[in-house]
């Protein structure tokens, strides 16, 4: 019995910055950043992926020995998915991806790609795929789980908002970013979106914010989280990693606050090195003193 499905791709990415060498193949994915996320606060994360040949053998054996289950990550033959982000010198990025749309789609995890055992009371996030195949996920198992959680992208937002309005009728938690959460409702401020996506389903909305934190909204009350400090070197998978700490505190607390500042505290710890496997070696302890000092100490 796992505590956390994580389902999603996993990426080889280049990664490149200006003034520093390129840093070729690594590991990314939404799937892999909220899955090492969650992993850091001790939850059994499955992972439920696709992936081709070409997949670094030494990724995979890092998450077994990490303590992430692996079982549910399907092989297929022909080329893994890869893409390139580049970052600007003002912070923006534009991300260019290798697989052609065709492959894309036969790498898109499927319900029954998950060992059903596996299904029962436990939570659910779907990280960013189309919208279509998370609504297949959704309606699959929303009997079976306690918490089914959603991110996205801005394309999904622009291309296919009515399927991610009628998924939202299935989903607990809802992590948009700012850019995502303006393109639903033109004109509304954030918190008028927030109460709009709500009315769909939601018990939280959480909007991310990058280095300005993140707002998390229930039909009780909003919260501001300010995001914490960190050594930043890459700034990739943020996010993800961040649903991935908000999901774990809000199973282990179900207080949405503390969730809130686990969220952050994970980000700020992803975006310490390439990649997201390199969470795997950081200790929880070293979290938890985080969070002490971004709560205050209190």
């Amino acid at each position: 019995m796992v505590d956390v499905i994580s389902v999603g791709y996993l990426n080889i990415e280049d990664t490149v910055y200006p003034g520093r060498p390129v840093v070729p193949k690594a590991p990314g994915g939404g799937a892999l950043y909220f899955s090492t996320a969650a992993n850091l606060w001790g939850l059994d994360v499955s992972i439920v992926s696709r992936i081709g040949e070409n997949y670094p053998k030494r990724y995979l054996k890092d998450l077994e020995c990490g303590g992430i289950n692996i079982e549910n990550i399907r092989k297929l033959s022909g080329p893994t998915m890869a893409g390139r982000t580049s970052y600007q010198s003002n912070g923006s990025r534009k991300y260019e991806m290798y697989t052609p749309r065709k492959r894309r789609m036969e790498l898109t995890p499927l319900p029954e790609d998950l060992n059903i055992s596996e299904a029962k009371s436990a939570y659910l996030h779907l990280s960013t795929i189309p919208p279509a195949y998370q609504l297949m996920w959704a309606k699959s198992f929303r009997s079976e789980m306690n918490t089914i959680s959603l991110d996205t992208d801005i394309s999904f937002v622009q291309q296919d908002q009515e399927v991610l309005v009628e998924l939202m009728s299935y989903v607990d938690v809802f992590f948009p970013n700012k850019l995502e959460a303006e393109a639903f409702f033109a004109g509304e401020d954030l918190e008028e979106t927030a109460a709009h996506l709500s009315s769909f389903g939601l018990k939280n909305v959480v909007i991310k914010l990058g280095e300005d934190g993140a707002v998390v909204y229930s039909a009780q009350q909003k919260i501001k989280v300010p995001s914490a400090s960190a050594d930043v070197v890459d700034v990739t998978g943020a996010g993800d990693a961040f649903a991935g700490g908000f999901i774990a505190g809000l199973m282990e607390t179900q207080d949405i606050e503390k969730a809130g500042l686990r969220g952050a505290v994970t980000a700020s710890m992803a975006i310490e090195d390439y990649g997201a496997l390199h969470l795997l070696k950081k200790e929880r302890g070293e979290a938890e003193q985080r969070f002490d000092q971004i709560r205050g100490g209190d």
